[in-house]
Formats: structure tokens, sequence, C-alpha cells
């Protein structure tokens, strides 16, 4: 049976962590300005430093959370996928979707453990779910053009 190369695997996985974190500032900009116009406010020389707020929290937050799921969801399933012989790009994009809305999952939950008010679903936590899993997709894409897992024969 023949794996990803080591230099491969290491670069593939920089490279998802690199797009989940560049998906995350990037939706997290257009869903801000989606709220500041949905608002009726109009772009302001304040929203340049508001943006900029925005871009490095999201990519603080994007970095920690996509380092946790390579290492604990990601690294395991290419793993397993590469045993199973699942190499294809549309399983490596379905899957990331799914990892990505474990994520979002697991970190609703652990947000959960303080005292809160009762858990809803607004727009915030809609946009938090789609674009986890638009990040989880784009990744795992991104994964599987550098890596390109080899399909292997029995």
């Amino acid at each position: 049976m023949t794996g990803i190369p080591t230099a491969k695997l290491i670069t593939g996985l920089a490279g998802a962590f690199l797009a989940a974190v560049g998906v995350a500032v990037i939706l997290s900009w257009g869903y801000a300005l989606l709220q500041l116009f949905a608002a009726g406010k109009e772009a302001g020389s304040e929203v340049g430093g508001g943006l900029l707020f925005i871009a490095i929290n999201a990519a603080y937050v994007s970095a920690v959370m996509a380092s946790l799921a390579i290492a604990l969801l990601a690294l395991p399933h290419v793993i397993v996928s590469q045993r199973l012989q699942h190499t294809s790009r549309k399983y490596y994009v379905l899957s990331g979707i799914v990892i990505g809305l474990v994520v979002i999952v697991i970190a609703g939950i652990w947000q959960r453990r303080l005292p809160a008010p009762p858990f809803h679903m607004g727009s915030d936590q809609y946009f938090f779910a789609l674009s986890a899993m638009a990040a989880g997709a784009i990744s795992a894409l991104t994964f599987w053009n550098i890596a390109r897992p080899v399909r292997l024969r029995h």
C-alpha cells in the first residue's frame, strides 16, 4: 500500500490550515459588511479599523480552531481514508464539510459549558455554521490538490 509521502502530507496540511484561516477572514469581512449595510449605516472612516479588528479576531479564532481540527480530525481522517482507499476529490470535499460542521458543533458545546442564555439559532450562528463548512470544504480541497492522495489498487 502506498500512502502520501510525508513532505506532501505536511505541505498539504499547511495549505489546508492557511486556506481555513483565509476563508474565515474573508467570510467574516463579508458578513460584517452585510450586517453594516443591513443596519442602514454608511461606511465611514471607522469602518477600516473595524474591518481590521474583525480580520485579526477571525484569523486568531480560525487559526486556533483550524490547528485543532487538523491535528485531531483531519490528520486521522487522511490516514483512515488512505487505508480505506477513499481518495477522490469529492470524498475529501464532503469530508471537509462534515469536519467543519463537527468543529463548529464542538465549539458551540464548549461555549455552552459556561452559564449562558438558552441556545438559539440566529443569523450569527447560521453564519458560523456555514462558514465552518465552507472553510472545511476549501481546506480539504486545498489539501487534496497539494497532496493528491494516490488511488490505491487492490
